[in-house]
């Protein structure tokens, strides 16, 4: 064998180990790539189940959402009222521009129930850029919104909004919706003449709008405020009666009656309250009241705080703001003594600059026969103690004099000013 036989069989040899070694490559390459292959069908499954998965659950919980909110839906008498609880200060106006008689309507759509609080015309309200004046006259002075907000602030209660009849309207009104049914207590006469007596058993009789007008308008001998209150209130439900309870009938009535655009409360708002009050009060769940108020010693009405809170509470539902709901105490200064201005004005001013909102209580109905000699602070509310007591460090006065008040008030603290209260410089006085 030449050299030349030698080196081609060596060549030879190399070239079919190359190509055993070429074709083991390649068959490691197609294992690889197979099983490349199934991994990325691997994944593609694993990837497509976790998006079906959330696909599934989107799904799942957009049913979820759509059937929630289809139960949570507001209807339009809900957006209408504006939450679950409104009331409206609604006033009678009188020829001189004051209000001849008031109450506060309630509705709560959630606990379906409904509240009347007879006003006083005479109880005397704070109210800003008018001051102290009697609430028959605070419609004159500082007008609807105003009067509202003070009769709100002194009650601690929330009022949406008010809405004012004219005597003429509120007459007008009545006729078109054919006349109210309630008993009376005495003889009604329009223009000399005897329209209406009372039925001997009590029963209801009917009247037109100007024997209305005239029940809730004329003031009867020897009759109290709170007694002319209630009969008004006794025609407003009598009124109610002939309200449909359903809102859109209501609001669709109101706007035939021409009852829009008089007032601070939206037509919608008011028509969702008095169909809410009208169903309250024909299934019974209407609560009624009269707020308290005595004659002060300075001749003007002034709230019976004690008295009043679970009246407030009662009527109108869980609206008396104490403590907890805004962090600020109330507190309500009621003037013991003769020199009542002067003693008020002097107390509101350490009141204010101790971070307490001040209601003005007026003078007390005994204050200049009968000064009293102690100053005493009630507290209520499971807050009220500590406002109190801090209060009559802010005071200077000796913490130990808080007692705790049964039941609501109107506000978290009540302070009655005594003569041991040195007004000038603060403290009690030697």
């Amino acid at each position: 064998m030449t050299e030349q036989d030698a080196a081609d069989i060596y060549l030879d040899e190399e070239l079919g180990d190359g190509q055993v070694e070429l074709e083991h490559w390649r068959e490691a390459a197609r294992r690889r790539a197979e099983e490349e292959t199934r991994r990325a069908a691997r994944q593609r499954r694993r990837l497509l189940l976790v998006v079906g998965a959330v696909v599934l659950a989107l799904l799942v919980g957009l049913i979820g959402w759509k059937v929630i909110s289809a139960a949570r839906a507001r209807t339009p008498e809900e957006v209408a009222l504006g939450g679950k609880r409104a009331s409206v200060l609604f006033q009678l106006r009188a020829r001189d521009g004051g209000a001849a008689a008031s109450v506060v309507i309630m509705h709560d759509r959630a606990a379906g129930t409904g509240g009347m609080l007879a006003v006083p015309r005479d109880l005397m309200l704070d109210v800003p850029a008018a001051g102290v004046v009697p609430f028959h006259e605070a419609l004159i002075l500082a007008g609807e919104s105003l009067t509202r907000d003070a009769l709100a602030d002194l009650l601690g209660a929330t009022i949406a909004g008010s809405f004012t009849f004219d005597q003429a309207t509120f007459s007008a009104v009545i006729d078109r919706l054919g006349g109210i049914e309630l008993p009376i207590d005495h003889p009604i006469v329009v223009k000399g003449s005897t329209v209406a007596r009372p039925e001997a058993d009590g029963q209801a009789v009917r009247l037109r709008g100007a024997a209305a007008l005239a029940y809730a308008t004329t003031a009867v001998p020897g009759e109290t405020v709170a007694s002319a209150a209630e009969r008004f209130a006794a025609v407003v439900q009598a009124i109610l009666q002939r309200i449909p309870d359903q809102f859109e009938a209501a609001a669709n009535l109101l706007a035939a009656l021409g009852v829009v655009g008089n007032g601070t409360m939206a037509p919608d708002q008011l028509a969702a309250i008095l169909a809410g009050a009208a169903g309250d009060l024909r299934g019974q769940t209407m609560a009624s009241g009269t707020l308290p108020v005595s004659t002060g010693g300075d001749g003007a009405g002034i709230i019976d705080p004690t008295a009043a809170g679970p009246i407030v509470h009662d009527v109108l539902g869980s609206t008396v703001q104490t403590l907890s709901s805004d962090g600020t105490p109330r507190v309500m200064v009621q003037i013991g003594i003769p020199p009542e201005k002067e003693a008020r004005e002097a107390i509101r001013a350490v009141i204010i600059n101790s971070g307490y909102r001040f209601i003005n209580g007026g003078q007390l109905p005994d204050a200049l026969s009968d000064p009293r000699p102690k100053t005493t602070i009630t507290a209520f509310g499971k807050n009220g103690e500590e406002a109190g007591r801090a209060l009559a460090i802010a005071l200077e006065l000796d913490p130990d004099i808080v007692e705790m008040g049964q039941g609501l008030g109107v506000a978290d603290v009540l302070v009655v000013l005594g003569e041991d209260y040195d007004f000038t410089f603060g403290g009690l006085g030697d």
